[in-house]
């Protein structure tokens, strides 16, 4: 008698099939785990240059002596906040610092230098400054909706601060 070695038909179908659905799930992991990269990287982006952006713009609020409403646009977008600044308190000299958008960046404008762009790597969607006043103080709050994204992954955030202007609490 000889003995026969081989797969038979059946055999090679199974193994086959078996080897396509493993090749499958391993596929769809890789797919996952780049798109999750991918997120990661819009929301990790987006994160740090918006916030960043209404950190600067609080910062900005709490050194301001005043809010100019006569040049600002405030409770509408696109907002405009215009802060009248003094230097330090031994040196008088008056700043104005602007807060605006030019399409879907917020620039920064100070008196006697160039603009700043404060979001050139994301586009800024809503903007709104509000001025609230009370007897005692005055404060700006921020509203700003910001968004990022690669090809098919986009992502926005809405961000909220608000501030108390220099000597008014």
């Amino acid at each position: 008698m000889t003995k026969k070695t081989g797969f038979t038909l059946l055999e090679i179908v199974i193994y086959v099939g078996i080897l396509g659905i493993i090749s499958v799930l391993v596929i769809n992991s890789i797919l996952a785990t780049s798109t999750s990269f991918a997120k990661s990287r819009v929301k990790r982006n987006l994160n740090a240059h918006a916030g960043e952006a209404v950190e600067r713009i609080l910062r900005e609020v709490r050194l301001a002596s005043s809010v100019n409403t006569g040049a600002s646009t405030l409770g509408a977008h696109p907002g405009h906040l215009v802060l009248n600044t003094v230097v330090s308190p031994t040196n008088s000299t008056a700043i104005t610092r602007e807060f605006f958008l030019s399409g879907s960046t917020l620039i920064l404008r100070e008196t006697g230098t160039t603009d700043i762009h404060l979001t050139s790597d994301i586009d800024v969607t809503n903007l709104i400054f509000r001025r609230i006043t009370t007897p005692n103080s005055q404060a700006v709050r921020i509203e700003m909706a910001a968004e990022d994204g690669l090809a098919k992954i986009k992502s926005s955030v809405n961000y909220y601060g608000t501030a108390i202007l220099r000597g008014s609490y």
